[in-house]
């Protein structure tokens, strides 16, 4: 299919959402929550594959809507 359009409508919402999140994440996030957004970050510097970058982009994408404490924007996760 279209996969540049799709890609580019991925990151159109992920800017939208993703802004919001991390805002309420700075805000509300416990211990736990700031360990898992830094541990998947540090997995995304040490990926040594693009599936390994790809898998940890995911976790650290949804450690920060985790973190927002917000159930509705779990849910979007």
């Amino acid at each position: 299919g279209d996969l540049e359009g799709a890609l580019v409508e991925l990151f159109d919402v992920r800017r939208m959402i993703e802004a919001e999140a991390a805002a309420g994440a700075a805000e509300t996030a416990t211990a736990g929550q700031v360990e898992a957004i830094r541990a998947a970050y540090s997995a995304m510097e040490g990926a040594g594959s693009l599936d390994a970058a790809l898998d940890a982009d995911v976790a650290f994408h949804r450690a920060v809507i985790r973190a927002c404490n917000n159930r509705f924007m779990v849910a979007l996760a």
